[in-house]
């Protein structure tokens, strides 16, 4: 999936929450800002993510993430743009291709099309990762899971402002030293020229190799 891996440009609604929970887990948080943008791209935020993932990869030292989505402003344009082929194949990434583990995926509600983002994220979801969905209807709710020390001042919490923080994790993600390692990184594919030229996959369904015993029923 070089879509998501390659062709970064850093510098031309995400944060990376400063505390972590006492079981050693990293809060991320996301949001949207309410206005509409023809330009915004799925793919663009879950590219995003995953530089945000390769940052924590080589400084933080958590055992993995708690995801909290703040449905609050969600529109119908953006909506619209909610792919679940694209929200699957980028969790794929993070979750196996990156081995990052996730605790929870907590959804905030406060949106109209609540219902319908819900739906979207459970046909996009493992059956593993759909066991760890949490959905909130109020930040009490939340709490419960997230300490108020987690979670910025817009959730109630006792951290920096959401702006704040994500103007920080942006000018972290952007320094020399960050994306020569993303730069590096997108070299990290397979060599193409090494894979066998032969037809076998197209006759016979995809099942090259050598088998011992091949049972039929």
């Amino acid at each position: 999936m070089p879509e998501f891996l390659q062709n970064f440009d850093i510098r031309n609604e995400f944060v990376h929450l400063l505390n972590i929970s006492a079981d050693n887990y990293r809060v991320v948080l996301t949001t949207l800002t309410g206005a509409d943008d023809d330009e915004f791209q799925l793919i663009s935020y879950y590219r995003y993510l995953i530089v945000l993932v390769q940052y924590m990869m080589h400084h933080d030292y958590c055992v993995g993430y708690e995801l909290v989505g703040d449905c609050t402003n969600f529109t119908l344009g953006t909506v619209k743009k909610m792919n679940p082929v694209i929200i699957h194949k980028a969790l794929t990434m993070i979750v196996d291709a990156l081995g990052q583990r996730m605790k929870k995926l907590h959804l905030i509600s406060g949106s109209k099309f609540f219902d319908t983002i819900v739906l979207i994220f459970k046909q996009a979801l493992s059956a593993k990762l759909a066991q760890r969905l949490v959905i909130h209807n109020n930040l009490e709710s939340l709490y419960e899971h997230i300490p108020k020390q987690h979670l910025p001042k817009d959730l109630g919490g006792g951290l920096e402002t959401m702006n704040e923080l994500s103007e920080r994790t942006f000018k972290e993600v952007c320094t020399d030293e960050h994306l020569a390692v993303v730069k590096r990184m997108e070299t990290a594919t397979t060599d193409e020229s090494c894979r066998p030229t032969a037809k076998f996959n197209e006759e016979y369904s995809g099942t090259p190799g050598s088998f011992k015993t091949l049972c039929v029923d």
